[in-house]
């Protein structure tokens, strides 16, 4: 459909309403307007570190690193203004929040922090000590972080934690994936975790004893993947976008795949729109979901 240059290393991209927000890591924040998807529009762009992004409530909350977490007033986006910062005490690998309380990943601890007003934020309860957390994702009151665990072990530990009085999060049961994982998504009670063995589904309806309920293996390492109802739309730095039919989480599949112009890193899903990351950041038609 269309295409906008100008990215230099974009490591994850989120659609919200008629806007594409860009973590471009050290090029920073970048918004694109995709309301007409043949010609998508830089609009602007936020002078930060942008590792991984979420958008919710007028505000886009980008973990930065050792700057912690970046909260951005995007409720003008020709004009977004950066609003506050949560420190942390070591490099944040991911952020998400939920009604104004965001949920923190950093290389040592799982912490929480009420922003419903950004310019006076409380620190909310006990941090968990989770060495290597890298990843964090919620569902309700459930979060999960993923915890990379070194060699020789080769695993990632998956951590399941009860946020009913956030407080005092609660770990309620863990479970150990195949490799390092580098990205983790949740719908409802179902974890998808990404890693260079593939794709991986938790079945987590029972937080206390959750189960690896399928897997895909992938021929390299998933780099980035985004869900789309029973599909799993996943680049993997090569020219390939695949989609996964999870319809039976049990036996994943490869159900379609589409040629990119050039490699594909960072990929969202909008409605009838794919973004992807790839030469500059590109939109396709998914009307048809398996025939793009």
């Amino acid at each position: 459909m269309g295409q906008i240059g100008g990215f230099d290393y974009p490591s994850e991209v989120t659609v919200s309403g008629p806007l594409a927000f860009v973590a471009d890591q050290f090029a920073g924040l970048k918004i694109v307007d995709v309301s007409s998807p043949t010609t998508p529009v830089l609009v602007s762009s936020v002078p930060v570190f942008s590792l991984k992004i979420n958008v919710g409530d007028s505000f886009a909350y980008v973990a930065s690193g050792y700057g912690g977490v970046k909260i951005v007033d995007v409720s003008i986006p020709t004009t977004p203004t950066l609003r506050a910062q949560i420190p942390t005490e070591e490099f944040t690998r991911d952020a998400v929040a939920a009604g104004g309380i965001v949920f923190i990943a950093d290389d040592d601890s799982f912490r929480i922090s009420n922003a419903k007003n950004p310019d006076a934020l409380i620190s909310m309860g006990q941090h968990l000590s989770i060495d290597g957390a890298n990843n964090v994702a919620t569902a309700a009151s459930i979060a999960f972080v993923t915890q990379a665990t070194q060699y020789p072990s080769n695993t990632t530990e998956i951590r399941i934690i009860d946020l009913s009085s956030p407080r005092s999060p609660v770990v309620k049961s863990s479970l150990d994936v195949p490799r390092f994982a580098n990205l983790l998504r949740v719908s409802e009670h179902t974890a998808y975790v990404a890693s260079s063995a593939g794709l991986q589904i938790i079945d987590a309806s029972d937080v206390s004893l959750p189960r690896v309920m399928g897997s895909y293996v992938a021929a390299t390492r998933i780099v980035d993947f985004a869900l789309d109802g029973s599909l799993v739309f996943t680049t993997d730095g090569t020219t390939n976008l695949n989609i996964l039919d999870v319809s039976d989480g049990t036996n994943p599949t490869l159900a379609s795949s589409y040629r990119l112009p050039g490699a594909g890193y960072a990929v969202a899903v909008s409605g009838p729109i794919a973004c992807v990351s790839s030469n500059g950041l590109r939109l396709f038609d998914i009307s048809n979901r398996l025939n793009i």
